[in-house]
């Protein structure tokens, strides 16, 4: 269906309007000088980038973007001219034809002491064309849909899982099955309680297997030697997770620790997978600020619909009122398929979230199908996205 020839007019009114309420004012041009992404010393509630408080608004087609870089330049800049500044990346390889990180030998296996240049290509190239556009990138480090069952069957697209990745102890040289206890296969998919595969027990506060992960640590170092070079990056350490919240303390602290070594600030969080932000897993990573600096409400964007959305979202907000931090939202559903709700459903969790005083707000990306997981960069986001550069350009008075 063609957008009603109105909706220029009314989102231009809906972005006037949050303009008013969030008391902007336009600067006329960007500092040449590009200061690290950081949370607003004026308003903690919000970012600031080159010095200039920001609101995050994005959408895109793939959440693993520089594992897709046919088209990649051309992506980010529909993104930019649509007023977009804002994207999501997880390190994930599980779509068909992507690279892992680690390089495959003649005989099929995987040598975890060895890279895959192209995959370290092309994730340094995404980052460096995002600085270019001063698109903030919002990097998930594990992802679970890489490390458990296939989503094949799901309908979900044709991704490959465990089966496939060189973390398995049958797919590389480096370690057995017996020597580290991790299983060959996997028959389940990522929950909402902690699984009993080891991938994410091997840090010292659960299981302790430092020969996996040591593999681990590995990576997210090689991750670090290009993101740290860069002003725009911050850091989620799970895609929806339900595992044992030490699995995302630690990446947290480990992170956070390379990045002093290297004089650089970072800003962290994680994700748990419950839909409902009133849960206790919600509630302690909210208030975990030892380890996290901003906190991911994307769940929340999943099947929550109407009032009850938006009271959620305040809700959170209330709790930290006296030490607010950032409410992103890399991930709004809402698509074709039922689970979802509906694209237009999906576009009124957007605009509830900018009202309500979230950091960040992106579509999520159609997925296997038009607006499967939600509208990405399509048409109806980009109705959305008139303005957005309004935004990009505006600092609080």
């Amino acid at each position: 269906m063609s957008p009603h020839p109105n909706c220029h007019r009314i989102f231009i009114a809906l972005i006037i309007t949050t303009a008013c309420l969030f008391q902007f004012s336009c600067s006329d041009s960007a500092s040449d000088e590009r200061i690290p992404i950081r949370i607003s010393e004026i308003n903690p509630f919000y970012w600031e980038y080159n010095g200039e408080p920001v609101l995050l608004v994005g959408g895109s087609k793939e959440d693993n973007l520089f594992n897709h870089p046919d088209g990649l330049e051309e992506h980010l800049e529909l993104l930019k001219v649509n007023g977009g500044n804002y994207i999501r990346n997880t390190m994930s390889s599980r779509n068909p034809g992507n690279p892992w990180p680690f390089k495959r030998l003649d005989n099929g296996l995987y040598d975890l002491e060895q890279w895959d240049e192209e995959y370290w290509f092309r994730f340094e190239n995404l980052v460096t064309m995002s600085a270019e556009r001063d698109i903030i990138i919002q990097i998930e480090v594990w992802d679970p849909w890489d490390y458990f069952q296939s989503e094949k069957a799901l309908g979900h697209g044709d991704n490959v899982g465990w089966e496939s990745n060189p973390y398995n102890p049958l797919l590389n040289i480096n370690y057995s099955a017996e020597e580290t206890g991790l299983a060959t296969e996997i028959t389940t998919y990522p929950a909402g309680t902690p699984s009993s595969h080891l991938f994410f027990h091997t840090i010292p506060e659960l299981q302790d297997i430092p020969v996996v992960r040591k593999y681990q640590e590995r990576f997210v170092e090689k991750m670090l030697s290009i993101t740290l070079r860069h002003p725009n990056v911050i850091y989620c350490m799970n895609n929806e997770t339900g595992e044992h919240p030490e699995w995302g303390q630690y990446w947290a602290r480990f992170i956070r620790e390379k990045a002093r070594e290297s004089g650089r600030d970072v800003f962290l969080a994680d994700m748990r997978y419950s839909t409902n932000l009133q849960t206790e897993d919600h509630r302690r990573l909210l208030h975990d600020r030892e380890n996290f600096d901003f906190f991911e409400v994307s769940q929340n964007n999943n099947n929550v619909n109407d009032q009850v959305h938006y009271d959620r979202l305040m809700e959170i907000r209330s709790l930290i009122l006296e030490a607010p931090k950032p409410l992103n939202n890399v991930k709004i559903y809402g698509g074709e398929p039922a689970w979802t709700t509906s694209a237009e459903e999906g576009t009124r969790r957007f605009w509830r979230n900018v009202f309500g005083g979230a950091a960040s707000v992106r579509f999520h990306r159609e997925g296997p199908s038009r607006h499967y997981f939600g509208i990405g960069l399509s048409e109806l986001a980009k109705y959305n996205g008139i303005g957005m550069a309004a935004f990009r350009s505006c600092k609080w008075r």
